[in-house]
């Protein structure tokens, strides 16, 4: 049984509804929603989790914290896969923040059907963890006044908190990757490859086949800050080696590039 309808069946036992769950758990009305609607879960070690299992309690007196606390837990862990998850959580945060999808392929150098597709869950980033630290940079910088308390709603943040960008971007990539972790990412582990080789002194390019994965080589890429910087030289780097591996890969007939 997924989040929300769990909840809905502790509030039917009790004879309550959402608008007293609100009450108790001082949640505002429309997050209580996208729980009970599962558009939304809490993180289980958030403070809205904590809420909402004492809150069931106060309303059911019948109820033990610790079992309304397992079974909710439980019913995070269980609904759904994590590919949906990420899937239903990035179009949350496109449809709640008003995002334009044209802006934000531009900005991530996609083709913005590319992340149509995305949102309608027939593709997914070749690296995950990337992606969604991307998004939560385009977010954290692009945010206006009212899209961050929109942001801090979604996120059960502190709109405060989220002024701060590398803490805005941080939630945001927090948000969008859950648990999920790509058990194919080859164009990642060549990359990595070649950033152990550097970190060890020498540069040497990974005697490796090409993944036959598409490689998306972008016209344009946001780097913000000290670390942006370094990490920019890096990419650079990274970049001009990979595109000397495709060409050698093609001549030799690995295909993919």
């Amino acid at each position: 049984m997924s989040f929300g309808s769990t909840v809905k069946e502790y509030l039917k036992n009790a004879d309550c509804n959402a608008s007293m769950l609100c009450n108790v758990t001082g949640l505002n009305a429309s997050q209580v929603s996208r729980y009970l609607n599962d558009k939304r879960k809490p993180r289980a070690e958030s403070e809205a989790f904590e809420k909402i299992c004492k809150g069931l309690c106060e309303l059911d007196s019948s109820l033990n914290f610790d079992e309304v606390h397992r079974a909710l837990l439980i019913s995070i862990n269980g609904s759904g896969s994590a590919r949906e998850e990420f899937t239903g959580n990035f179009n949350l945060l496109i449809s709640e923040l008003g995002i334009s999808t044209t802006a934000l392929a531009n900005a991530l150098n996609y083709d913005a059907s590319f992340i149509s597709r995305i949102k309608n869950g027939t593709r997914y980033p070749s690296n995950y963890g990337e992606f969604c630290e991307n998004v939560g940079r385009y977010v954290a910088f692009h945010c206006s006044p009212v899209q961050i308390m929109s942001l801090a709603g979604l996120l059960d943040s502190d709109a405060k908190l989220l002024e701060n960008k590398a803490y805005c971007a941080k939630s945001v990539a927090a948000f969008l990757g859950g648990t999920f972790k790509s058990s194919n990412e080859p164009i990642e582990k060549f990359l990595k490859a070649i950033d152990k080789s550097v970190k060890s002194g020498g540069i040497e390019i990974p005697k490796a086949k090409l993944p036959s994965s598409p490689i998306h080589f972008g016209k344009d890429k946001y780097y913000y800050g000290i670390e942006g910087m370094q990490k920019a030289e890096k990419d650079f780097f990274k970049l001009t080696i990979l595109k000397a591996q495709c060409i050698h890969s093609q001549r030799n007939g690995y295909g993919g590039g």
